[in-house]
């Protein structure tokens, strides 16, 4: 049977024979509007003069099917191009040797139509199990928001939006990245927003900026790259890969309540506020691992969570121009988990608990705050339940930044006041991890060397 869950958007770089219309129906990358198309049942060829002049055939390649006579409907594996007037596929499409076969229609690279191609990929995936295949044939400008909140199967479909390659083949790297341009939109546009409770869907390999020349100035055009809005329920979605940079704001926007979300290996960077920004105290569980935020205006990550926790791991906060990690004001009841973490060069303090319970800080490293390494407001240590084996170094009050007679009292144990040797810690080219021999190794709070 057809695979009837692959939607393609694409530019049509690498179209085939003939005139793309102003929007793609999501069906595939190339567009070729194919109308009396004759299929052979036999060979299961598809023959249509000259259409395929221009193409190349690669394994991974299929064509969307739209109608003829006895025609199941759907997206079909295409196994070898025969000439420039003909395609065999893998399995029959249907019918008895049609000769009116319909295919996809082509796509788009306007802004306009861009951001109706995108938002038309948003609205038609609707079951679970879909998958949103965004080409990195082109960069993607927008000239308005695309958003989640019309299509009811973004609420628990498990849909995946994801970056792939120019073919339409997933890579899970560089060359499958769908780069998002959101520079032309006003100060007040976000680039995507995720205005739907209950919210199951994945987004992975997309990068989106608001200045694709990457200046090292921070800013650039839109609001927030990703904005879950305020008032939003129980989002447990996952974020994959997501590069965010240069937006006029903050790079990613939670106001939602409940919920867990899932960053991995994400990157939040010259942001003209936050690189992830909490907005509600009442906000449900989130996850980094791997990721990082640096040189955003003020800070790399605002923590919320009341009556949560959440998990930082192998994670950087490294340059920006408030406090490396805090915590929402006004959350009194969550609980955070830091381990393996680097918090290198913010202008504020390193961490800063604002007024929350129980949190774990392990071997991590705390370096050259502006401010105080660690921030916990009236010395209230018991909002701490531990912090062990990590590392402090160079930060404003002395390389621990907090009392120095609270660092042999519980809960302080095992850490150290050294310098980690890092790698490279020039500006733009930072590789935050200790050389062999660091102290860090040896006081096991850096358990390897990359």
């Amino acid at each position: 049977m057809p695979t009837t869950n692959e939607l393609f958007v694409a530019h049509n770089a690498l179209g085939g024979g003939s005139t793309p219309a102003t929007t793609n129906d999501g069906l595939d990358r190339f567009g070729w509007n194919i109308a009396a198309g004759a299929f052979t049942t036999a060979t299961k060829t598809l023959t249509k003069v000259g259409t395929w002049a221009t193409y190349t055939w690669t394994s991974g390649d299929r064509i969307g099917i739209t109608g003829g006579t006895g025609v199941t409907a759907g997206s079909y594996a295409i196994a070898s191009k025969v000439d420039d007037d003909s395609i065999t596929l893998t399995e029959d499409i249907g019918g008895a040797n049609p000769a009116d076969v319909t295919s996809s229609t082509g796509a788009w690279g306007d802004a306009t139509e861009d951001t109706v191609g995108l938002q038309h990929a948003v609205d038609t995936a609707a079951t679970k199990g879909d998958r949103v295949n965004i080409c990195h044939d082109a960069n993607w400008t927008l000239n308005a928001t695309i958003d989640f909140d019309t299509n009811a199967g973004n609420a628990d479909g498990g849909i995946v939006y994801r970056g792939v390659n120019s073919r339409g083949l997933y890579t899970g790297d560089s060359t499958g990245t769908a780069v998002i341009d959101a520079s032309a939109l006003g100060a007040a546009v976000d680039a995507f927003d995720i205005g739907i409770a209950d919210w199951r869907c994945t987004m992975m390999d997309i990068r989106i900026s608001g200045d694709l020349t990457d200046p090292a100035t921070t800013g650039g055009g839109g609001r927030r790259g990703i904005r879950i809005p305020s008032g939003i329920t129980n989002p447990l979605g996952g974020f994959i890969r997501i590069r965010i940079h240069h937006m006029g704001d903050s790079g990613f926007f939670s106001g939602a309540g409940g919920g867990q979300t899932l960053f991995k290996d994400c990157e939040f960077d010259h942001n003209g506020d936050d690189g992830y920004e909490a907005a509600a105290a009442a906000q449900g569980s989130a996850i980094f691992y791997g990721c990082s935020s640096h040189h955003n205006v003020d800070d790399g990550f605002v923590l919320g969570g009341d009556d949560s926790w959440s998990l930082m791991t192998r994670t950087l906060s490294y340059r920006n121009g408030g406090q490396g990690v805090t915590t929402l004001a006004g959350v009194t009841n969550g609980r955070y988990a830091i381990e393996h973490c680097t918090i290198f060069a913010n202008t504020g303090d390193g961490l800063e608990l604002e007024q929350n319970a129980g949190s774990i800080l392990h071997s991590s490293i705390i370096k050259d705050s502006g401010a105080l390494g660690i921030n916990v407001p009236s010395s209230n240590w018991s909002r701490i339940a531990e912090a062990r084996t990590n590392l402090f170094d160079g930060n404003g009050t002395g390389d621990a930044g907090w009392d120095t007679d609270e660092v042999s009292d519980d809960p302080f144990s095992d850490n150290v006041t050294t310098d980690p040797d890092f790698k490279d810690e020039t500006d733009g080219t930072e590789q935050l991890y200790p050389n062999e021999g660091s102290p860090a190794i040896a006081a096991d709070v850096a358990q390897k060397v990359r």
